[in-house]
């Protein structure tokens, strides 16, 4: 399989392949992977350009999203947002990960602003879900989940005139299925210490914004203005919260994009490092080798 790293709708469908892969144009993509082709897909780092969900049907492994891990075992959907940084490491057995089976939903942000739900909402203002981005399918939602698929498949084979159409709606009504399955998770009991909660959801909210602007914004005044508090005190709070530094948050995107484009991609050690927003090489290569203990080129010649 190519290379790749930074993906949208149109370079996701591309990757996949044409089998078990239905389109609609580049905004939305259904997608059934299975056996060595997902073991392969899943191997890769990946930062996305849409909105993703990855439904599980079959298979278990770990994904770090934004530098966060999770456990995701059969019948789980995992949820990711645009810009989010990606990392999956397989964790079943040899023969659970040959008999793996995946469904990949991708929509682009211009399709999801057409979606009558608060979609993007859902995320960005739950703590309980950016904390547990995923959620387990029970009977009922997997039988709607095979239907609506067999139903998208069957219009996308036959290919009458007016298909994209029905088939974005479609999409469209998928989107709201989760969208309400989310719902029902963020209906729980409510954490007992309200100021812990409201302290991690400021944190949440800090690393949505850190996974967004790392390239361009790596001083804490960015973030403390946009979430309405001093430095000091989101200073304060993400190290109560988390035990590391903004600063430390920071940083990590920045090593982790690093990495995953010194290996993934084609682009010069030079144009990673204005990619990354350094002002020039030599302070990107002390960077990164006080982080890493190597350079650039010898990470990108070893990797």
């Amino acid at each position: 399989m190519e290379k790749y790293y930074e993906l949208d709708v149109a370079k996701l469908s591309e990757i996949i392949g044409v089998t078990g892969n239905i389109t609609v144009s580049d905004e939305f993509l259904i997608a059934n992977v299975t056996g060595a082709r997902a073991k392969e897909f899943l191997g890769h780092p990946m930062r996305l350009k849409a909105y993703e969900a990855l439904y599980c049907i079959h298979g278990e492994f770990d994904v770090e999203i934004n530098i966060k891990r999770y456990h995701i075992e059969d019948d789980t959907i995992v949820f990711f947002l645009p810009e989010s940084t990606i990392q999956i490491e397989l964790s079943g057995s040899p023969e659970e990960n040959e008999n793996m089976e995946i469904v990949i939903l991708a929509a682009s942000k211009e399709f999801i602003q057409e979606v009558p739900i608060q979609f993007n909402g859902l995320f960005e203002k739950s703590i309980r879900l950016l904390s547990n981005p995923y959620i387990r399918i029970d009977d009922t939602g997997k039988k709607i989940l095979k239907d609506y698929h067999t139903l998208v498949s069957d219009l996308y084979e036959m290919n009458l005139v007016g298909t994209g159409d029905a088939i974005r709606s479609i999409g469209t009504s998928i989107l709201c299925l989760l969208g309400n399955l989310w719902a029902d998770k963020l209906s729980g009991p409510a954490a007992e210490n309200q100021a812990a909660m409201k302290a991690r959801a400021v944190f949440e909210r800090f690393l949505i914004l850190a996974a967004e602007n790392f390239m361009t914004e790596k001083k804490i005044g960015f973030y403390a203005d946009k979430l309405c508090f001093s430095p000091k005190y989101l200073t304060t709070l993400i190290k109560n919260v988390s035990g590391r530094t903004a600063t430390d948050w920071i940083d990590a995107f920045l090593i982790f994009e690093a990495k995953n484009l010194l290996k993934y991609s084609d682009l010069t050690v030079k144009e990673i490092g204005f990619k990354l927003g350094f002002q020039s090489i030599p302070s990107f290569h002390k960077f990164f080798k006080n982080k890493t203990g190597e350079t650039p080129s010898d990470y990108r010649k070893t990797s």
